[in-house]
């Protein structure tokens, strides 16, 4: 029941769509089944967890069908019907927000022009009154300039300015699209850079890239943020094309509906973690104050959601500028964005993280201990703050024994990239390389400094810097 139709659309809904849902089921004109009604008002008591356990198909039943033996069959042709109802609601949901530009189409396909004229003048205003201006925009302008040309052609008018509204909105449409796809397979291609890509994302790239830039469609709010992305993914050493972005983002942020702005500043977060990587430490603060104003603005929660890596990396961020305080609210305040079958693995993963930034060592290791190794990613971060706590804790028997169980999962694993796994190896071998240290060998001093020296400042190479000064004085 849990991974039914149903309950997976339920889970996306609002409490408000749940209300608005209620009075659509419970009109006749959408629903005439008693129980698919009662089935609905049954599920919603389970929202927004809809936990597996608690939902129980022959109690469901027996309540939907009282004094009758359980029918696996019928249960599902409730449940079918329940899944029919919902997707009309979504669909009619989606029709209310854009209610003016069907009915426009419905104007034009009935040659009715005077009533067209006056649709599409209300669409103008809500426009103008809503100033959004992302890529779905530019495709109803496209359709509605198409629609007006031929209410002009029935007319007979001067299709002159019709026609070069039209070519304009056209090309405008082609080039938002065009110009965020290439971004995407660009982005792709640098981070799953052992993938091979297709080339047909450079047809016309050129073209586009000589003449945009002194064109008036680079007067496009949308055309210029995508097309600044762009440098910044193809000039990447140029680090003022960065700057620019932030400060195009900043201008023209209330034109984008949530959803696309948290697109195109993933692009820019992305940049910041490349930086980052190359050894460019400033990128960790901005990416840091990246994060910070898409919570505050709540762009990164367009649909309640937040991902498992984003909420990792901003606890990561808030404890590497020791933010603790903040990382502590932020932890425990936005675990419950994140989807529930990873919630409680993501939540206990990133309280250990503060716990030993909290040098609450012992209680750091019994956190970690409850992770489940989900991904590899997580099986490697679990097995370095393992070690470091041991380390810490001056325990040396577990910590060599995690030295070679951590060791055989890197060599084996197939599922983390190469350049991850080089890393983590890395890493592996700067912590052994302490521990010698310690015991006494000082000759690794000189050859562990030499080692970490350039290396990117991220949470572990921190730790490892400070483990190498303390020993050193």
């Amino acid at each position: 029941m849990y991974k039914s139709k149903p309950v997976i659309l339920l889970q996306t809904f609002t409490k408000k769509e749940l209300r608005l849902c209620l009075q659509f089921v419970e009109t006749p004109l959408y629903n005439r089944n008693e129980q698919v009604l009662q089935l609905y008002k049954l599920l919603i008591t389970f929202h927004p967890t809809y936990d597996q356990a608690a939902i129980d198909r022959q109690e469901l039943f027996s309540l939907l069908f009282p004094n009758t033996p359980y029918n696996e069959q019928r249960l599902r042709y409730v449940m079918s019907d329940l899944t029919k109802v919902l997707e009309a609601f979504i669909t009619q949901q989606e029709y209310q927000q854009e209610k003016n530009y069907f009915l426009a189409r419905a104007y034009a396909k009935r040659n009715l022009s005077k009533y067209f004229d006056q649709t599409y003048k209300q669409i103008q205003t809500k426009w103008k009154k809503e100033n959004i201006k992302g890529r779905d925009f530019y495709l109803q302008k496209y359709v509605l300039e198409d629609l007006k040309l031929r209410a002009g052609l029935q007319k007979k008018v001067d299709l002159l300015p019709f026609t070069q509204s039209i070519i304009y909105e056209l090309d405008s449409l082609y080039l938002v699209h065009k110009l965020h796809y290439i971004c995407e397979v660009i982005n792709y291609t640098y981070v799953y850079a052992d993938k091979k890509t297709p080339n047909d994302y450079r047809f016309l790239l050129a073209a586009i890239q000589d003449a945009l830039p002194d064109s008036k469609y680079i007067n496009e709010p949308a055309i210029l943020i995508y097309y600044q992305i762009l440098l910044n993914l193809t000039e990447f050493e140029e680090e003022a094309h960065f700057h620019q972005l932030l400060a195009l983002l900043r201008k023209y942020e209330s034109y984008f509906e949530p959803s696309e702005l948290n697109t195109m500043y993933t692009f820019a977060t992305n940049y910041c973690v490349r930086q980052m990587n190359r050894g460019n430490d400033s990128y960790f603060r901005h990416l840091f104050e990246l994060y910070k104003h898409l919570l505050d603005k709540e762009i990164m929660l367009y649909a309640d959601r937040l991902t498992e890596s984003d909420y990792k990396n901003i606890a990561t961020l808030s404890l590497k500028f020791n933010e603790l305080e903040y990382a502590a609210h932020f932890i425990e305040t936005y675990q419950t964005y994140i989807e529930k079958t990873k919630r409680e693995n993501a939540y206990t993963f990133n309280l250990a993280h503060l716990r030993f930034y909290q040098q609450q060592f012992n209680d750091t290791l019994a956190l970690i201990n409850q992770v489940e190794f989900t991904d590899p990613y997580y099986h490697a971060d679990s097995k370095l703050l393992i070690m470091m706590s041991y380390y810490e804790l001056d325990e040396l028997v577990p910590l060599h024994n995690t030295f070679d169980t951590f060791g055989a999962f890197l060599r084996r694993n197939k599922l983390a990239s190469a350049v991850h796994r080089k890393m983590y190896l890395n890493y592996l071998k700067y912590i052994k390389q302490l521990t010698r240290i310690r015991l006494g060998n000082e000759r690794y001093i000189k050859s562990l400094q030499e080692e970490i020296s350039g290396k990117p400042e991220s949470m572990y190479m921190k730790w490892i810097r400070n483990q190498l000064d303390t020993l050193i004085k």
